[in-house]
């Protein structure tokens, strides 16, 4: 795993989760999100400069659209007790506990 910064570097992660992310080229991704997972619906944020460079290897545990109702393409991911994504979700909502149910 690891990060690819703006002049093409790449930079290893601490390799929790398989997947790369590049900032070459990027321009602010920005928007409310609606976070769907099979138990419970989360809503949040994102804001980064930064994308996956290819599809997660990671289970995907949530279906995420804009506030508007359209598909991003960002991912809500699992890998044991990890859930990670792009997304800053307002945990106070919901019980996430419901997540690893």
């Amino acid at each position: 795993a690891a990060i690819i910064d703006e002049e093409g570097k790449e930079h290893e992660m601490c390799g929790i989760l398989k997947n790369q992310a590049t900032m070459e080229g990027m321009k602010l991704t920005l928007g409310y999100r609606h976070v769907k997972t099979a138990h419970l619906t989360l809503r949040g944020h994102e804001f980064h400069y930064s994308k996956l460079v290819y599809e997660p290897q990671e289970e995907i545990i949530a279906e995420q659209t804009a506030a508007t109702g359209r598909k991003v393409g960002t991912y809500m991911m699992r890998y044991k007790n990890v859930i990670a994504g792009y997304t800053h979700l307002y945990w106070a909502e919901q019980n996430i506990l419901e997540l690893w149910s």
